[in-house]
């Protein structure tokens, strides 16, 4: 994350590329953000988009949902998605991300854009107005209100996961305009999330380096950000201690 994180955060630069050996890759590196196990090295490559077939069952058996699950907290991945995306899963024309397997290999149902409606969820976007370009519109006030309403969610659950894209969208496709915006936006946001009451513990982090760099298209080897609202117990140096770390704020 480029600029100065709120006053009173956290933030470290950590490794993403497992010491492995090639470009980190959103299948093992989010296994590897979930579940605190080195999957690159398990493998023995980086392997993406979508997660290897042999390391879903760590999503159940060995991840952060597990932890909730064997300590009685709830939890819930919040975003939400539009029925072009059920319609797709349905015809097979597309796969579910590490995130969606999580939530359903654990016996959860995904949330439509709907459940927004309902107080429900947390659109993979912070400023809601991309949800738009599939037809929805839901008005919430942003900074203050997206913020508020991220806040609202952990009334129901103890434990919350937003994935959100649009760093890696764009980075992909070397978007300086739209860049600058995602990280205007997350700033905004984060800095307006520190100044509300009831704000939850915050872990922010990323399966790999991509929007830092205009230089290539694809990923990078370079360290990514580990941000928290919480003094962590120890300094992380990879992707996979923020599950040692999300235990750790939701003990407190």
């Amino acid at each position: 994350m480029h600029g100065p994180v709120p006053d009173g955060w956290y933030s470290y630069p950590v490794d993403a590329c497992l010491g492995v050996e090639g470009l980190p890759q959103s299948g093992t590196g989010q296994i590897s953000l979930l579940t605190g196990i080195n999957a690159a090295r398990k493998l023995g490559h980086h392997h993406g988009p979508f997660p290897h077939t042999s390391q879903r069952k760590w999503l159940v058996d060995d991840s952060i949902a597990t932890d909730c699950n064997r300590s009685e907290r709830s939890w819930d991945l919040l975003n939400v998605y539009p029925a072009a995306y059920f319609q797709s899963l349905h015809a097979r024309k597309i796969r579910l991300s590490t995130f969606g397997f999580l939530q359903t290999l654990n016996g959860k149902a995904l949330h439509p854009m709907e459940s927004l409606q309902t107080g429900i969820g947390f659109p993979p976007v912070l400023d809601f107005q991309p949800l738009q370009r599939f037809g929805f519109h839901f008005n919430i006030d942003f900074p203050h209100g997206s913020a508020q309403r991220l806040i609202d969610q952990f009334s129901r659950i103890d434990f919350g996961i937003t994935e959100y894209f649009e760093l890696d969208y764009f980075g992909h496709r070397q978007d300086r305009a739209q860049l600058v915006r995602c990280f205007q936006t997350i700033s905004t946001f984060l800095e307006t999330l520190a100044s509300l009451p009831g704000a939850p513990a915050i872990l922010i982090s990323s399966d790999h380096g991509n929007a830092e760099s205009l230089s290539t298209n694809g990923h990078t080897r370079h360290p990514v950000p580990m941000i928290m609202n919480f003094s962590p117990p120890f300094v992380p140096s990879s992707i996979t201690d923020l599950r040692v770390l999300l235990n750790h704020s939701l003990s407190k």
